[in-house]
């Protein structure tokens, strides 16, 4: 039994420990992994039990209280959680909560923020529209107030927002034509929805496109992790201004632990920001 948790231990498998090597109790959850390589059928049930009990009765019951926690593991798990490992390995269900490994119904989805979309020059260069001309674009738009300092929209646009000032050079077929196409880019820029969790994520490679649903139909345009903070995903979608959206995770979401998500804690509201 000892042998089976020292082989885990040195397989340097993640949540690591001190040394670099897998943390003590989610080695001594695998160690019934290591003990099935070597034993089969009653024999591997026989070994598990009786094993399991000496290591309680031989030497975690000769550990004092003040030193139940194991010093030097990243999460000093005490003897009963260990015990506890050891039994939810051997019936091949989740480790149990505290010893760095995945929990079940584990991951929650906290909040979700918004960031109003931020436009700047390159935003408006279509194939009609060139770099000189989206330059004018963007300082007009400033101008009016319809993006801020930092190009932030901070005025929506829709079909009755004027634009009558922009590209006043043009001939009025020419003129009215690029002004749909940045009407267009202005009304469906697409905002940040910053989902926060209470767990590390995985890599977006690991969701597929319905991992997470906005309300009202609004199509998620991509998502990725947060490079700053990997209990971050933002979303990009088109939103509408004054509207409250929920946002759901599918039921498969797992954290980069291999958490599965809590079905309780799996919706939440996201509303407009203010412009900064």
């Amino acid at each position: 039994m000892i042998l089976s948790h020292m082989v885990m231990r040195l397989q340097k498998s993640v949540p690591l420990g001190a040394g670099g090597y897998t943390s003590v109790g989610m080695a001594d959850y695998y160690s019934a992994v290591s003990l099935h390589n070597v034993f089969f059928g009653t024999a591997y049930n026989e070994t598990y039990k009786k094993g399991s009990k000496q290591v309680e009765s031989t030497i975690f019951s000769a550990i004092t209280k003040e030193n139940d926690n194991y010093a030097g593991d990243p999460y000093e798990p005490a003897t009963e959680l260990r015990l506890d490992a050891l039994s939810e390995g051997f019936s091949m269900s989740y480790p149990p909560e505290g010893i760095g490994g995945p929990v079940y119904e584990g991951l929650q989805l906290l909040k979700a923020t918004s960031r109003i979309p931020v436009c700047n020059e390159e935003f408006f260069v279509t194939p009609d529209i060139d770099r000189e001309d989206a330059v004018r674009v963007f300082a007009a738009l400033t101008e009016q107030g319809i993006l801020n300092a930092g190009g932030q929209l901070v005025q929506a646009v829709d079909t009755d927002t004027d634009l009558s000032y922009l590209f006043t050079d043009k001939q009025d077929k020419v003129k009215a034509y690029l002004e749909q196409q940045v009407r267009y880019r202005l009304s469906h820029a697409l905002w940040d929805i910053v989902l926060r969790f209470n767990l590390s994520m995985p890599e977006q490679t690991a969701f597929v496109p319905k991992s997470f649903t906005l309300s009202d139909g609004v199509s998620i345009e991509s998502l990725s992790l947060d490079g700053g903070d990997d209990t971050c995903i933002i979303l990009k979608a088109a939103l509408l201004r004054g509207t409250v959206y929920t946002v759901r995770a599918a039921r498969y979401v797992k954290s980069k632990n291999g958490s599965t998500l809590d079905p309780e804690n799996a919706l939440v509201t996201v509303g407009e920001q203010e412009p900064e």
